[in-house]
């Protein structure tokens, strides 16, 4: 009695046993059968309620990309694209190229779900169009992605995150890989230490300021205090 992933029924995995064989479910989802990978999931959104459910994407899936898509035998896209994530929401603009991504007409998709496994993230977006055919358009869709030399690399899987997914190589049921280039990538932590610098200089500034105004003052005080003494010594000679 084991589990096994099929490659004809989508790569999804069905338990196997003598057909006199009556399972109980303890012992056919045991783990010694085989248990889905820390990779391999699978998201259910309730119709109506897809930006209800929306996540943060992983932060090398954030900003402003040029990106190019390989099929497998050929490769486009390159230098004439535009893919932007802001922190939820993905949109390509296919006026610059047509190629569809994330099985969308209308280029528009959110995370909702991201987990890192070693040094991979992977990613489920749902589409945003209002309606999909299952055929050539569907609701998700898995990025596996990773950083390397500067550049983001992603491969997609229809439906699901799959256990032999990698960002590197097609998913025998995805539509190839990207590579994405951007000058600038969003960094969580470089936005806080924006903050914290860009703080601490009004702190200081703010604390010079009002040392200088203490100073001007005890120095005015002394000042005028001198001239007094001095005008009053003045009198005292004068009489």
């Amino acid at each position: 009695m084991l589990v096994h992933k099929i490659s004809d029924l989508g790569n999804n995995r069905i338990l196997v046993t003598w057909d006199y064989t009556s399972v109980d479910i303890s012992i056919g989802c045991s783990p010694t059968n085989g248990l889905p990978t820390a990779v391999e999931t699978i998201v259910l959104v309730k119709k109506g309620y897809i930006q209800n459910a929306t996540q943060n994407c992983p932060i090398p899936f954030l900003g402003s990309f040029i990106y190019s898509f390989n099929d497998g035998s050929s490769t486009s896209c390159e230098c004439t694209s535009m893919w932007v994530t802001d922190r939820t929401k993905m949109i390509v603009n296919y006026n610059l190229c047509s190629t569809k991504q994330f099985y969308s007409n209308g280029g528009v998709a959110y995370c909702v779900l991201s987990k890192s496994v070693d040094s991979n993230y992977y990613v489920t977006v749902v589409n945003a169009d209002s309606t999909v055919d299952f055929n050539t358009t569907f609701r998700f869709t898995c990025y596996a992605m990773t950083t390397s030399g500067g550049y983001v690399l992603a491969s997609d899987n229809k439906g699901a995150c799959v256990q032999d997914q990698t960002p590197h190589n097609k998913s025998a049921i995805g539509t190839g890989t990207l590579t994405f280039s951007s000058n600038a990538i969003p960094s969580e932590s470089s936005s806080v230490n924006t903050v914290l610098i860009a703080g601490i200089v009004v702190g200081v500034l703010v604390l010079a300021a009002v040392v200088a105004a203490v100073v001007g003052v005890v120095l005015c005080k002394k000042k005028n205090k001198v001239r007094t003494q001095s005008r009053e010594n003045g009198l005292e000679h004068l009489g």
